[in-house]
């Protein structure tokens, strides 16, 4: 995850692998073991890092989570910002 700071906020950069809503539990369950798998290994992580990355594996839930989070401060900043796209 990358992180950028300005003008008192902090943004920061995620990477995922998301499916369509309804994906079976146990397909969404074997996607999240394999790529927690994928990035337990130490080459993975060392590119990654390489790269200004810090992994962090996390469940769908919990992605979910931030997802949420992120998407209510930002929806803020817009608004009180009045960002309007153009």
């Amino acid at each position: 995850m990358k992180t950028v700071i300005a003008i008192g906020l902090a943004a920061s950069l995620a990477a995922a692998v998301l499916v369509p809503a309804g994906t079976p539990e146990r397909v969404v369950a074997r996607l999240g073991a394999e790529a927690t798998k994928a990035l337990a290994r130490s080459d993975i992580r060392e590119r990654l890092a390489g790269q200004g990355f810090t992994v962090v594996a996390s469940s769908p839930g919990d992605f979910g989570t931030y997802i949420r989070a992120e998407s209510d401060k930002w929806g803020k900043v817009i608004r009180e910002l009045n960002v309007t796209l153009e």
